[in-house]
């Protein structure tokens, strides 16, 4: 750990860069996680990940359920702003929602052990059906599906009836959030997943 010496006193100075200091905290508690798993994580491995003391995190959390809410709450937010990225003109209605599944698998990737550590720890509920997260992630489909669909796109299915499809297909496919070891690559998941939504099972494109 980095110190310094101020008025005889050695002090902790915390690795964190310019920028929000909550979020790099976040970022610290995440591969906290990673490398201990949720629940054997304590306060003072986050402080060893970020470079500090144990009371520098306090000034910022009160402790580690806040640490564990906050970085679901984080993560669930950079994943709803997947919605609102503008998609290229001119793409037919499943290429626009390929985009978007692609942007959130990539997403997932990026931080999918984190997200599958929190979502199957006993700290968090967030992937529970009837979760408050599960359905914050289904009213944004159920939203973006109003705004891109087109007549006829979900065939006679409302947006409200459409969204919990996709999603059931998909829990179903890749399985819940911590179930597995990584998030699938989208180049692969996100064809198929379009197909049987799309098509059904008989009329899926298998290869």
């Amino acid at each position: 750990m980095k110190t310094t010496v101020q008025a005889g006193r050695e002090r902790a100075v915390p690795r964190w860069s310019a920028g929000p200091i909550r979020e790099q905290i976040l970022a610290c508690a995440a591969r906290a996680f990673v490398r201990r798993g949720v629940g054997a994580a304590t306060v003072r491995d986050i402080a060893r990940e970020a470079g500090c003391t144990a009371g520098s995190l306090y000034t910022y959390f009160k402790g580690k359920e806040e640490l564990v809410t906050a970085l679901r709450d984080h993560l669930q937010t950079g994943l709803l702003a997947t919605f609102a990225v503008p998609t290229p003109g001119g793409l037919g209605f499943r290429q626009r929602l390929e985009s978007l599944l692609t942007r959130q698998f990539e997403f997932m990737k990026r931080h999918g052990e984190a997200l599958m550590l929190l979502a199957g720890s006993e700290h968090s509920q967030g992937d529970k059906p009837g979760s408050p997260h599960r359905g914050k992630y289904l009213k944004a489909l159920q939203e973006w599906f109003g705004r891109e669909a087109r007549p006829g796109d979900l065939g006679t299915y409302s947006a409200v009836e459409a969204a919990p499809v996709l999603v059931g297909i998909a829990m179903t496919l890749f399985g819940m959030p911590g179930s597995a070891s990584k998030v699938p690559d989208s180049r692969s998941v996100v064809p198929r997943l379009l197909d049987l939504f799309f098509h059904g099972v008989r009329g899926a494109k298998t290869k």
